[in-house]
């Protein structure tokens, strides 16, 4: 999970739980988190941010928290401009994994 607050601070929020699905028999840890202020909160699956560049180098969460800097404030269009760029590096075709996003606004 990425936090993006007013100010445009990111921070990366990270887990120790593995994919929901992968056993049954795994068990979750739970926890908190309180968040300040208006707050951007993103939770993604890997495919979110998982494409190859030209040059064979993958990106990586740091690029994502970088593009979702960049384009925060165009008008709450910044997932659809994720996936049109991850398509585009993809050559227009299909992603190779999935793309889940979500973006969850906390307004003070």
């Amino acid at each position: 999970r990425i936090l993006i607050n007013s100010k445009g601070i990111p921070e990366i929020i990270s887990s120790l739980n593995t994919v929901i699905g992968v056993d049954e028999q795994i068990e979750f840890l739970s926890g908190s988190y309180t968040i300040e202020g208006k707050t951007a909160v993103y939770m993604y699956t890997d495919g979110a941010y998982e494409a190859e560049l030209p040059g064979g180098k993958m990106l990586e969460v740091d690029d994502l928290v970088d593009f979702l800097l960049k384009h925060r404030n165009s008008s709450a269009h910044e997932i659809e401009l994720l996936y049109n760029s991850l398509v585009k590096l993809n050559e227009g075709q299909n992603l190779e994994d999935d793309f889940t996003f979500m973006k969850i606004e906390y307004d003070e």
